[in-house]
């Protein structure tokens, strides 16, 4: 498979990078700074801006799949992100796309407690996010966006969950970004929830 991924050098990034390689794909990476990057013939590094049309759109090419790891977001990363990607989709043909995103985004599954936290203390990233997740539900991609709960530096679980809907999310909620990595990348693989909105945690 041919992978391309937006936010490679990040924490979560390069969990997935090193997920995807180690799986035997093909990957893009396009990074604004190159350096710690692996050395791999499987690796097809690009430097650029995720914001760019152009720039996504030669990552891009050929891509089964594109994924963002981008990290919190705010002045409007991920909305212009978005904007950039679903104009690379239509001169590339690239339509899948997994975007990683926060559970402080879903309001209504938080607990009160975090809930006033998230308003007070990421209010900017939060509305970016949301911005950027009306854009793509409304752009034709086949997307997957995924929630995860509180990222940490652990190990990976296969235990991961999809919380019942019922169930409100809070401080206790964590999920390892290696974790995270593995869930998107055999999302990539099976895509078992094209076009859902799925929260994730341990």
């Amino acid at each position: 498979m041919k992978i391309t991924i937006l936010g490679a050098t990040g924490k979560t990034g390069g969990e997935l990078l090193t997920r995807a390689l180690q799986g035997g794909h093909h990957v893009t990476a396009l990074v604004r700074h190159t350096e710690g990057l692996p050395q791999s013939d499987q690796l097809l590094v690009i430097k650029g801006d995720v914001t760019d049309a152009h720039d996504v759109a030669k990552a891009s090419q050929g891509a089964d799949v594109i994924i963002s790891t981008l990290g919190p977001g705010g002045n409007g990363l991920m909305a212009n992100t978005v904007k950039a990607v679903i104009a690379a989709a239509h001169e590339t043909g690239a339509k899948r796309f997994i975007l990683m995103s926060s559970f402080a985004v879903k309001k209504q599954r938080l607990s009160l407690g975090i809930r006033l936290m998230s308003g007070m203390a990421m209010g900017k990233m939060v509305e970016d996010k949301q911005t950027s997740e009306e854009l793509l539900r409304g752009s034709g991609l086949d997307y997957t966006i995924v929630y995860a709960t509180l990222l940490n530096d652990g190990a990976m679980n296969a235990k991961v969950r999809v919380p019942k809907a019922e169930e409100r999310l809070g401080m206790k909620n964590k999920i390892s970004r290696a974790s995270v990595a593995a869930w998107m990348l055999r999302e990539a693989e099976k895509g078992e929830h094209a076009g859902e909105d799925v929260i994730i945690t341990e």
